[in-house]
């Protein structure tokens, strides 16, 4: 079998090229080019989408970190610098099958687009299918916090460890500098089942009269808070935010302006809360409520609330899920 011998393999690097061939682009089948002997092990069905670059950090090059295209000469598009810090607009992921790092100077495969491996910047776990962008030294973290960013993959297995290579999909063919990260989610649907990527630290608001029932993701300890807003009162039905299974519980607090004066009455969580029911009254459930829900364990969500109340006032938890 041809395993692409010479320029057209991955895994290697080389000190020098044939005039002309900086900056070509090749697609490669996604196998393990770490094999040496018998036939390469296919890892997917996807292609990998390669340019020949020139190392120009003015170090060595490391697999599995972001780089990008060094704009400042006429070599654009076929050298590349390091990238520094966090949130800058990479170009590609040094090929992950190299043996060792690329010296100065010399040429290697810069992953442009497909699977390929990255390196965490930290031990936060990051799901399979979370957004991923650039952390400082080219590593990366999950693209759920930051007000802005370059989003330019996602996760092909989950994290664990920092410094690690783990499998990710990646696009730096389509990626925009400073592309914000949406940080407010605007539901008018009677229901919406809540993700760590999509939704993590970010603004949920709560805007049906008829109410909506909300589904959150599973707790991991990740320190993710989830803020809600209620944006309109309900008037029929209950805004419901629940847990994902009976397994997970809520501990904290709601508090609850009493609309007799100027009052204030307090609930706490039992040991087995997993749901809050605001009904546009007793409950809660009035415009300009607000609560965050931080996932602080497994299966454990801290819960502090501020809401507004008519008649006679009602916990707003219960153990219904």
């Amino acid at each position: 079998m041809d395993k692409g011998q010479g320029l057209f393999t991955r895994g290697k690097s080389w000190t020098s090229i044939p005039d002309g061939l900086v900056g070509l682009r090749h697609v490669f089948p996604d196998n393990d080019y770490g094999v040496t002997t018998g036939v390469l092990t296919k890892q997917s069905g996807y292609d990998v989408e390669c340019v020949l670059v020139q190392n120009q950090t003015g170090g060595t090059v490391t697999k599995g970190l972001a780089y990008k295209f060094d704009w400042s000469g006429s070599d654009a598009l076929k050298a590349v610098s390091a990238v520094a810090a966090a949130n800058e607009v990479a170009d590609g992921i040094a090929d992950e099958h190299l043996a060792t790092t690329v010296p100065s100077n010399s040429y290697f495969w810069l992953v442009r687009r497909g699977p390929t491996e990255v390196t965490t910047a930290n031990a936060t776990e990051i799901a399979a299918g979370d957004p991923i962008m650039t952390a400082a030294g080219g590593k990366i973290v999950e693209a759920l916090s930051a007000e802005t960013g370059t989003v330019f993959g996602r996760m092909m297995a989950p994290t664990s460890a920092a410094d690690t290579l783990y499998r990710a999909y990646v696009d730096f063919t389509n990626v925009r500098a400073g592309a914000a990260v949406p940080l407010l989610t605007n539901v008018t649907a009677a229901t919406i089942t809540l993700t760590r990527a999509a939704h993590g630290n970010h603004v949920i608001t709560l805007n049906r009269a008829a109410g909506i029932t909300v589904t959150l993701p599973a707790a991991t300890g990740s320190g993710v808070c989830y803020t809600f807003y209620t944006g309109t009162t309900v008037t029929s039905n209950n805004n419901i935010i629940q847990v994902a299974d009976a397994s997970h519980i809520m501990q904290g607090t709601a508090w609850m302006a009493q609309d007799g004066g100027d009052t204030l009455v307090a609930f706490e969580t039992s040991g087995t809360s997993d749901t809050m029911t605001m009904n546009g009254s007793t409950k809660g459930g009035i415009i300009g409520d607000r609560i965050d829900l931080i996932d602080v364990a497994s299966n454990q969500f801290c819960v502090q609330a501020w809401l507004q109340g008519t008649g006679t006032e009602a916990t707003p938890f219960s153990a219904a899920v």
